[in-house]
């Protein structure tokens, strides 16, 4: 279906809530979370834009939309159509600590009779990036896989090795596919294979033997354009999401 048609028929279902209810709503918020996992062919823009428009001509005022994803996702959906920037205002969540990632984990696992080592944990927030959703993915696939009521770090190796190889293979694999063949290549699989979180220039320098120009030039590229790698200090860089950097090193076959 295009944008336009899905959006007539979103609104018409909408239309037949609010009549189901007898109007009692005032209004309705829909929440549409973590888009940024949308695939690059799903035109959310559009859809927004006309649903929104068809609500309004329809004097449905009290229609919002709430749309949740990590950071870029504003910049995706201005170039899919530039006139949604007028239709948000945006609203910066910072990221979460370590310490409200591992209150997180201790909340999930209330009453569940299940308990957790510290160090798989601790293991847990390093892995989540500061954002809550790594920390459910892993923590519930570790959860699941455990057999003797306590998390631990083989439970989280086989969680880990599970999400990397089959919940998120296909998304990875679509990651790995926009990184340019060459020096693009050389610089993640060099970040792989480095036991330290975060990497800086010159050990890339060093490692790879490409000169700084061409080392900054692919690392821009890398963070504006595919997304898998963040700047974290000064001059320091590392991968977005970690879990990517534990698919490299499956794919390289690169053992520490």
């Amino acid at each position: 279906m295009s944008p336009s048609d899905l959006s007539t028929l979103f609104v018409t279902c909408s239309k037949e809530f609010l009549k189901d209810i007898a109007y009692e709503a005032q209004g309705i918020t829909f929440l549409i979370d973590e888009i940024d996992v949308l695939g690059d062919k799903v035109d959310l823009a559009s859809f927004l834009k006309a649903a929104t428009e068809k609500f309004r001509l329809d004097s449905y005022f009290s229609v919002n939309f709430i749309i949740s994803g990590v950071s870029g996702t504003a910049t995706k959906l201005i170039i899919q159509h530039p006139s949604s920037e007028r239709l948000f205002e945006h609203i910066n969540i910072p990221r979460m600590t370590s310490d409200e990632i591992m209150t997180l984990v201790d909340a999930a696992l209330a009453d569940t009779g299940v308990t957790i080592t510290s160090d798989a944990k601790k293991r847990i927030a390093r892995l989540s990036n500061e954002f809550p959703h790594p920390a459910h993915l892993i923590g519930y696939h570790a959860f699941r896989i455990n057999s003797d009521g306590i998390i631990e770090e083989n439970d989280l190796n086989k969680a880990i090795r599970f999400i990397t190889t089959s919940v998120r293979r296909q998304h990875f694999e679509s990651k790995f596919d926009n990184i340019n063949p060459g020096l693009q290549t050389k610089i993640v699989r060099c970040m792989a294979a480095t036991p330290s979180e975060t990497v800086n220039i010159p050990y890339l320098r060093n490692t790879i033997m490409q000169s700084e120009l061409d080392i900054v030039k692919a690392l821009g590229f890398l963070i504006d354009k595919t997304e898998v790698i963040e700047k974290s200090g000064k001059e320091q860089y590392r991968f977005r999401d970690p879990l990517f950097k534990v698919y490299l090193r499956i794919l390289f076959r690169i053992n520490l």
